[in-house]
């Protein structure tokens, strides 16, 4: 399908580049009951897991104009028109004039961004909204993880989901470093790594994946 974006916007909706990741990620379930989409963006991957899961929780601050539509024909997802952070606050995100899927509230070291045009967001908790039977989370939130998951911990702590995180550790030095969000993961929450797709890391808690999927290859970092 054609996708609706923003003006100038050259991200090529045609091409998803963690579809592998995420193909990988439905192979490893036990079940697939209700996922969070954690930086919906325009919808491109929110439409694949509508089609998996029985209903989808989207999050996306900026551009849910255009997920609204290039998803209104599916009636198993909810959007949410706030970011994900671990308090209830607001935050300053910059909006990226060509590659909106680079959009972020963290500056640190991209170059320019500083200069991009910015706008105030709400910030809201995962655990605030009192989620239930959540099987899968995607998040793909330019550098802002840890402070979902931070947000989130109870949540993920309870219901153990599968967690699909893009992290590039050519930011490491930005709010909240990769670093902090893999050791929060594996020594907070008893998570580990079991895949990696380029910067799609896969998180796993061994009591909730089908038996084939205990034979991680990265299982123990």
């Amino acid at each position: 399908m054609k996708f609706k974006k923003p003006e100038n916007c050259q991200f090529d909706e045609s091409t998803i580049p963690n579809l592998q990741a995420l193909t990988y990620c439905f192979s490893q379930l036990k079940y697939k009951r209700n996922c969070i989409d954690a930086g919906g963006h325009i919808g491109t991957v929110s439409r694949i897991l509508a089609n998996k899961f029985d209903h989808v929780h989207a999050f996306e601050p900026i551009f849910g104009e255009y997920l609204r539509e290039n998803t209104n024909d599916k009636n198993n997802i909810t959007i949410y028109d706030v970011g994900l952070g671990y308090e209830k606050t607001s935050e300053k995100i910059y909006i990226h004039p060509t590659n909106s899927g680079g959009t972020s509230i963290v500056t640190q070291t991209r170059s320019g961004s500083k200069n991009f045009e910015s706008k105030e967001i709400p910030i809201h908790k995962i655990d605030d909204y009192g989620f239930q039977k959540i099987d899968f989370i995607k998040i793909d939130v330019e550098s802002y993880e840890w402070h979902v998951i931070k947000g989130g911990h109870h949540t993920i702590e309870n219901q153990k989901p599968l967690l699909m995180i893009e992290l590039m550790m050519r930011y490491e030095e930005s709010k909240r470093s990769v670093t902090d969000t893999h050791n929060f993961l594996v020594k907070n929450l008893g998570y580990r790594l079991v895949k990696m797709f380029d910067e799609d890391w896969i998180y796993a808690h061994p009591e909730s994946v089908n038996e084939k999927a205990k034979r991680w290859p990265l299982a123990g970092r």
